[in-house]
């Protein structure tokens, strides 16, 4: 009987000499544990987020730069002393010695073949105001 009592108490035992704890305690631990791992994937994740958007921003501010210094070559480009100087050298063009006048005696073109979304905008009038109207009448 010693022997049967011995054989229950190794079977009931754990690996440490510890009895089993029960599954539902054991499921319990490992949901604890995988909570506690959440606030550490979130930051892991915010943290991956900010690094993203740094990166993003660098690179919008190289753009910018760049898009600059483009502008800058464009401004320098259409100088006149630039025009002149390409003219030079690139084209091999040299001043006029024979300068002429033409005249065209055709009346311009009428305004209808220009389209109204090149046209520049008319201010619209409005009423005359309450305080512009009192005054008209003062002598």
């Amino acid at each position: 009987m010693a022997t049967s009592h011995r054989h229950e108490t190794q079977a009931t035992s754990g690996i440490l000499g510890f009895a089993r704890l029960p599954i539902i305690l054991v499921v319990a631990a490992m949901i604890v544990g995988l909570a506690a791992l959440l606030p550490l994937v979130q930051s892991s994740g915010a943290t991956t987020t900010v690094g993203d958007i740094t990166t993003l921003q660098r690179q919008r501010d190289d753009w910018q730069t760049r898009l600059e210094e483009e502008q800058l070559k464009v401004a320098q480009m259409s100088s006149l002393n630039a025009i002149r100087q390409i003219a030079v050298e690139r084209l091999h063009m040299g001043e006029a010695d024979d300068i002429r006048y033409i005249t065209v005696d055709a009346p311009p073109p009428a305004a209808e073949d220009v389209p109204s979304r090149l046209l520049p905008q008319e201010k619209q009038q409005t009423g005359n105001s309450f305080f512009d109207d009192i005054i008209g009448l003062l002598p």
